[in-house]
C-alpha cells in the first residue's frame, strides 16, 4: 500500500466498513465477474463466494466543493474471492481462488478539526486507472505542477480579484484578504526575523518578540488571521509586503484541509510559519507537507503578475525605455526590470524572476546584485545557463564554497575575478584597467566559469529546487539567499583549458605536499 499518512489513516479507521462493501458487491457480482475470467468460461456454477481479505493497496483523493471542506477519496482494494464451483460439468464441486478483481470503494467526507467527519459511503465499482487520478497527496495538499502555476492563479484571482485579469487594475492584497474572510495583523514574529509571515488556521497562544523587553510575549489570535512582520520583509528587501500578504492568503486558499488533517496526528500544529529560506517552521511536518509552502512561494507571483498582463506591460515598458537610453537590452533591461516592480507592486528581484520563467532568459544577466553592489549588466547565448546556474557570485560566497579546481585555476593566472563572474584571462575578455571588454560582456559563456547551486536545506534538493533557491518572497538580491557553490563548469570553446587544468592540478598537488611536509606552524607560514 502507498506509504502516506492519508492512506493510513484510511486503512486504520475504515477497513471495516471497506471489507463490509466489497463482501456485499462480490456477492452480487463476484460470480458474474468470474465467469467473464477466460479461465473459468467452462464453469456451469458457482455455489458460494467468500471475502477474508479485502487487500486495500492504496487510496486517492480529491477536493470535492459541493460539501464545505469536503473531500472525495476512493479505496482501491484487490480482494482475494475464495469459491466452490462445478468444475467438470457434473457436479464434481472443487474449491479455488480468484485475484483478478480490482474495486474502488468511494467515500465522501469533510475534513473537520480533529479528523474525517460524516464519512458517507458513495459506491463501489470496478476499478478503472484510466478515469482515477489524484488531487492531493497524502498530507492532503494539492497536487500542482509547474505549468499549472498561472492557471491556479488565474481561478484564485477570479475568484477574488475578477478586475485584476484585464485592464490596468493591479491586485490589492489587502482587498483580497478581506474577501477570504481573512485579518491581517503586523507583529514581530521572531527576534532573528527569520519568520516573514504566519497563516493562523485554529485559535491558538502564538509568541512574539516585544523589543521593549528583549523577550517573546504570547497573544492569542484568532482562526484566520494573517501575521506578517514587515521587519523581516524589509531587512530582506523592499516592498515585498504585497507577495508576502497573497502567499499567506494562498494557504488558506490551497492548504487548509491539510492543516486541519494535520492537526489529527500533532494538536500543536495551529498556523503555518513561513521561513525566509524559503520552508516552513512547524513542528514535526512531514516532507509532502512541505509541498505548500513551495506551492505558495511560487504562485504568488504569478496572482500579482497575471501571465497576460505582465507580458504587456513589458512591451510597453520596453518602448519606452528604448526610447530614453537606446536599444541595448544591456542598458535598456535594468530600467524595464525596475519600472516592472513599481508597475506590479513586487520587488525587483520578484519582477526579474517572472521574466526569466516568461522565457526571458537575459533578464538573469540584469540587476544582479553581489558584495554589495549590483553588477554590470551581461548577456550570453540562449541556453547556456541550465536552471541552478549562475555566473555571479560573490567573493564572499567563493572563498566559503572553496573550490580546489576553482582556484586552482587563480593560482597560475589562467582565471581572473572580475566583476562578479570568474573570467578566462584573456585581453580579448578582460580589459588592461581590470574591466570586462564589451565583447565579454555580451558573450560571457565563451569567457566565464558556471556555478551551479542549491539550497541547503536536502528537502529543497529535488525536482521543487528553484523555486526553493530562488524564491520570489523576500530576497530582493542574492546575498540573502542560501545557497552554496557544489560545482563549477569552464566554458567549452577556450582551446587552453585542458592545459590550464593540468598546470593548475600539478601546482595544486605541489604546493600541498610542501605544506604537509613542514613540521612546525612557523614553516608552514612561511
Amino acid at each position: 500500500m502507498a506509504k502516506n499518512k492519508f492512506s493510513d489513516y484510511v486503512t486504520r479507521c475504515l477497513s471495516e466498513d471497506v471489507l463490509k462493501q466489497v463482501r456485499n458487491f462480490c456477492r452480487r457480482s463476484a460470480s458474474h465477474i468470474i465467469y467473464n475470467d477466460d479461465r473459468y468460461a467452462h464453469l456451469s456454477r458457482i455455489e458460494y463466494v467468500v471475502i477474508d481479505d479485502v487487500g486495500i493497496k492504496c487510496v486517492k483523493v480529491w477536493d470535492y466543493d459541493e460539501i464545505e471542506d469536503g473531500i472525495c477519496f476512493e479505496v482501491i482494494v484487490n480482494p482475494v474471492i475464495a469459491f466452490r464451483a462445478d468444475f467438470s460439468g457434473h457436479y464434481d464441486i472443487e474449491s479455488d481462488s480468484y485475484s483478478g478483481l480490482w474495486l474502488r470503494v468511494q467515500y465522501l467526507a469533510k475534513i473537520g478539526q480533529d479528523g474525517l467527519e460524516n464519512v458517507t459511503f458513495n459506491g463501489i465499482d470496478e476499478y478503472d486507472p484510466s478515469r482515477s487520478a489524484n488531487s492531493l497527496d497524502g498530507s492532503l495538499v494539492p497536487y500542482i505542477r509547474k505549468e499549472q502555476f498561472d492557471e491556479e492563479a488565474k481561478a484564485f484571482l477570479r475568484t477574488y480579484s475578477p478586475e485584476s485579469l484585464g485592464g490596468e487594475v493591479p491586485v490589492d492584497p489587502y482587498l483580497v484578504a478581506e474577501r477570504m474572510g481573512l485579518r491581517i495583523i503586523e507583529r514581530r514574529i521572531k527576534k532573528d526575523k527569520s519568520v516573514f509571515g504566519l497563516s493562523v488556521f485554529v485559535r491558538a497562544d502564538i509568541p512574539f518578540y516585544d523589543e521593549e523587553t528583549d523577550s517573546c510575549r504570547e497573544e492569542s489570535v484568532d482562526p484566520n488571521t494573517i501575521v506578517i512582520d514587515r521587519s523581516a520583509n524589509h531587512s530582506l528587501s523592499f516592498n515585498s509586503i504585497n507577495i508576502t500578504i497573497i502567499h499567506e492568503c494562498l494557504h488558506f486558499y490551497l492548504h487548509t484541509k491539510a492543516v486541519r488533517f494535520a492537526r489529527v496526528f500533532d494538536h500543536r500544529i495551529s498556523s503555518m510559519r513561513c521561513l525566509s529560506t524559503g520552508s516552513l517552521d512547524n513542528p514535526d511536518e512531514d516532507e509532502d507537507f512541505k509541498f505548500a509552502e513551495i506551492q505558495a512561494n511560487a504562485i504568488a507571483p504569478c496572482v500579482l503578475m497575471p501571465r497576460k498582463r505582465f507580458i504587456d506591460a513589458l512591451r510597453e515598458e520596453e518602448e519606452t525605455a528604448q526610447i530614453l537610453v537606446g536599444n541595448k537590452i544591456e542598458d535598456y533591461g535594468p530600467l524595464v526590470i525596475k519600472a516592472l516592480a513599481e508597475r506590479f507592486g513586487v520587488t525587483v528581484y520578484a519582477a526579474k524572476k517572472r521574466l526569466i520563467d516568461l522565457g526571458y532568459e537575459t533578464a538573469q544577466g540584469m540587476l544582479e546584485f553581489a558584495d554589495g553592489k549590483y553588477v554590470k549588466p551581461y548577456r550570453f547565448a540562449k541556453g547556456s545557463l541550465k536552471e541552478g546556474e549562475t555566473f555571479t557570485v560573490s567573493f564572499s560566497d567563493l572563498a566559503n564554497g572553496f573550490n580546489q579546481y576553482v582556484f586552482g585555476l587563480f593560482f597560475n593566472g589562467t582565471y581572473r575575478f572580475i566583476e562578479n563572474p570568474v573570467v578566462f584571462n584573456s585581453p580579448k575578455f578582460i580589459k588592461d584597467d581590470g574591466e570586462l571588454t564589451d565583447y565579454a560582456s555580451v558573450h560571457l559563456d565563451e569567457c566565464a566559469v558556471r556555478f551551479k547551486i542549491r539550497t541547503k536545506s536536502a528537502f529543497f534538493a529535488r525536482e521543487f529546487a528553484a523555486f526553493a533557491t530562488f524564491c520570489y518572497l523576500c530576497r530582493g538580491i542574492k546575498e540573502d539567499m542560501t545557497f552554496e557553490i557544489i560545482s563549477a563548469r569552464e566554458p567549452n570553446k577556450i582551446p587552453e583549458m585542458m592545459l590550464a587544468r593540468q598546470e593548475s592540478e600539478d601546482r595544486i598537488r605541489k604546493f600541498y605536499a610542501e605544506l604537509v611536509s613542514k613540521k612546525s606552524v612557523c614553516e608552514k607560514l612561511k
